[in-house]
């Protein structure tokens, strides 16, 4: 098992598994946080999955605080809160890069909310 650190505010673990080697990493940013200090944290992440590769299974968990565009590429299911495709704030642009790129997709997406 190996384990670090994003930044103040993400860290990560990687799990030997007996058919399946995991990298869990959790991150939290939050909305207040300078654009300069975000980027930087997903810099640092983008480094790591690539550092990792393709082997093995990445589960990203945490709050980004970013708007998902619906049914953006195959990464963001038809129940993101958010209809705008083309969204301006550079950490969601980057996000769905680092999500497009590595296979990743935003799972709470693609189940329908429930009425409240």
């Amino acid at each position: 098992m190996n384990r670090g650190n994003l930044g103040t505010r993400g860290c990560w673990v990687r799990v030997r598994g007996p058919t399946c080697n995991l990298l869990i990493v959790g991150i939290y940013l939050p909305p207040q946080y300078a654009k300069t200090q975000a980027v930087g944290i997903l810099k640092r992440l983008r480094e790591l999955l690539r550092e990792s590769g393709s082997h093995g299974c990445t589960i990203l968990l945490g709050d980004f605080n970013v708007r998902l565009p619906k049914k953006y590429s195959d990464v963001v299911g038809p129940y993101a809160l958010h209809h705008n495709q083309m969204t301006t704030s550079l950490k969601t642009r980057q996000l769905l890069d680092i999500m497009t790129r590595n296979g990743l997709c935003g799972i709470n997406t693609y189940f329908r909310p429930r009425n409240k």
